[in-house]
């Protein structure tokens, strides 16, 4: 499959794929594109990434989505993918803080008060998890990043504060504490899940059978070279002053 846009046009992709694997080719020519490749400059730069596709002269990026399984409180668990990330955050500005308890691996990790937690994919941590002070995980590194997001610095609300990255293999586990009072939103890439959150099991698509896997295509260069393209992307969207945005960059 070939997709034209930014990221947002790839998690489309992705979303209407339905869990199929089926290898895609990203040309960004959106805004971010952080996961896409640069569109060809010409003519002959174009022909040139068609035949390396076509020979198998690419760069593969196998991405595994996270696993996500809801339950609402009625017993019933509701299991869906997402591509990114999944975030467990308070309902409204305002509200009071969202209380979660964590569990990794059936061993309990405390609690969380504050807005809420971010939980990406490797591939998503460069969304907005990095710029919740997550760290920035290359996409060919399976992982779990845990992000806490604004947590309650009080003393009367110990509280998990820093970012912790999980291996593939683990699941994690968020409870909401004080449901009624404390209601808590769920929404994964970024939409909203329209139901009442009471617990919810995430892992990747590593730990099912068959493995969920999207696989990402990169064609090399005109001289047959990877494009080190995590560390170019880096540099140009959080690091360099003519990056187009993120960290000390232009927004």
């Amino acid at each position: 499959i070939f997709a034209f846009g930014g990221d947002g046009q790839l998690l489309e992709v992705v979303r209407n794929l339905g869990g199929r694997s089926v290898p895609i080719v990203g040309w960004h020519a959106g805004h971010m594109g952080f996961l896409m490749n640069e569109v060809p400059e010409d003519d002959e730069a174009l022909r040139a990434d068609l035949a390396s596709i076509a020979s198998g002269a690419v760069e593969v990026m196998d991405c595994s989505p996270l696993c996500v399984s809801i339950d609402g409180g009625d017993g019933a668990a509701e299991v869906r993918f997402a591509f990114n990330e999944v975030a467990a955050f308070i309902r409204a500005i305002g509200s009071q803080a969202a209380r979660l308890a964590i569990e990794i691996d059936g061993e309990p990790m405390g609690t969380f008060t504050g807005d809420g937690i971010l939980l990406s994919s490797s591939q998503g941590t460069t969304g907005y998890a990095v710029h919740a002070g997550g760290p920035a995980v290359d996409p060919s590194v399976p992982s779990i990043s845990l992000v806490p997001v604004n947590a309650n610095r009080s003393s009367a609300f110990p509280s998990l504060r820093l970012p912790v990255v999980h291996p593939p293999t683990s699941t994690v586990v968020l409870r909401v504490l004080e449901q009624e009072k404390r209601p808590v939103q769920l929404s994964m890439d970024g939409a909203v899940v329209e139901q009442d959150l009471h617990e919810i099991h995430v892992s990747t698509g590593l730990t099912i059978t068959p493995p969920m896997i999207v696989r990402l295509l990169y064609p090399y260069n005109r001289d047959g070279e990877r494009r080190r393209r995590f560390v170019r992307q880096l540099r140009r969207k959080f690091v360099d002053q003519d990056g187009g945005g993120g960290v000390g960059g232009r927004s």
